[in-house]
């Protein structure tokens, strides 16, 4: 029998239950300010002007590359206005729009996941995203884990973050956001895992990156979560900083940008 249109892989996996997701976020919340590294800045390498185009061979270190892609960092305040910001309190909004074209018959899902939430997000902004990286070629794996000696070990896939982070850059002063998959490295589970690739998937979580900014910490890029409300104007646990290492993750680390999706009108 094919799988109705509401069929969510997300919906089959152990992490139905958020309690120890929410766990493994809620120190990172409490983390103090810690001044910002001491940068030695190097001749930007060459960077394509444009992201549509192909990449040249990297030949140039993160460093080099992180000083090219934080220049011309343009502020844009968030291309989702703030009143349309989807939250935990919406769960029954979210719950008719994934069970939207349940045919008679089906039994229509009753439990919700975080990529639901990020997804109905770009839905009421006028906008679908792609899929996975390892089912969608056009979406981007930024960061990847491999298991070594029982531990899982990062790396990041650099000519992949530099096409994503002129993608994102591009999308927002068009007024677009950007569905991405984020990993909590304090949650353990990795669900959205596809065992036929040669690496382990690390996404654990959604949000929509929907602005962009520079602070004294840095250039970053500002997100949407459902699960929680940033506090304020000078709120650090929704922005991803594009570090040294190419990572964009938090200000202290231990979350950070996994994947990117791109996103298409609907």
């Amino acid at each position: 029998m094919p799988r109705p249109f509401s069929f969510n892989p997300w919906a089959l996996n152990p992490w139905a239950s958020e309690p120890a997701r929410d766990a493994a976020q809620a120190p990172s919340l409490k983390a103090v300010l810690r001044p910002a590294e001491e940068l030695v800045v190097r001749p930007p390498p060459p960077s394509p002007t444009d992201p549509r185009t192909e990449l040249p061979e990297t030949t140039y270190e993160t460093d080099d590359w992180y000083q090219s892609m934080r220049q011309r960092w343009q502020p844009k305040l968030p291309v989702i206005q703030p009143g349309l910001h989807v939250s935990k309190s919406m769960s029954e909004e979210v719950k008719a729009f994934v069970n939207r074209h349940v045919a008679a018959g089906d039994v229509p899902r009753t439990t919700l996941q975080c990529f639901d939430y990020a997804n109905y997000q770009m839905h009421v902004a006028g906008f679908r995203t792609g899929g996975r990286p390892s089912l969608d070629q056009r979406s981007l794996q930024i960061l990847v884990e491999y298991p070594e000696n029982g531990d899982l070990v990062e790396e990041v896939q650099l000519d992949a973050t530099i096409e994503a982070v002129l993608y994102i850059k591009e999308a927002l002063h068009q007024n677009i956001p950007v569905l991405v998959g984020i990993c909590i490295k304090t949650y353990d589970p990795r669900p959205n895992n596809v065992k036929s690739t040669p690496f382990v998937e690390p996404t654990n979580h959604y949000v929509v990156i929907v602005g962009m900014d520079e602070d004294k910490d840095g250039v970053y890029f500002e997100y949407y979560d459902y699960y929680f409300q940033p506090e304020g104007p000078e709120s650090i646990e929704t922005r991803f900083y594009l570090k040294p290492t190419m990572k964009l993750e938090w200000l202290h680390g231990g979350v950070m940008v996994a994947e990117v999706r791109r996103t298409h009108p609907l």
